[in-house]
């Protein structure tokens, strides 16, 4: 499971690098969406839209791969 996660994030970074970040500090640093877009200099509705996006994105592979 952790694997798989890992591979995903990893997938991830290599199709679209802002989803990666945004995943990253929204998840592994605990930074909310006000300070997301302040680190980065976007909107905030950008970075609830870029952070869903790369949730379904994630689930969507997540799904796709469990046999594997």
């Amino acid at each position: 499971r952790l694997e798989r996660g890992q591979s995903i994030l990893e997938a991830m970074r290599r199709k679209n690098q802002r989803w990666y970040d945004y995943i990253i500090m929204a998840y592994f640093y605990g930074m909310k969406e006000k300070e997301i877009a302040e680190a980065t200099d976007t909107s905030i509705d950008s970075v609830k839209s870029v952070v869903k996006r790369a949730k379904e994105w994630a689930l969507k592979r997540s799904s796709e791969n469990k046999d594997t």
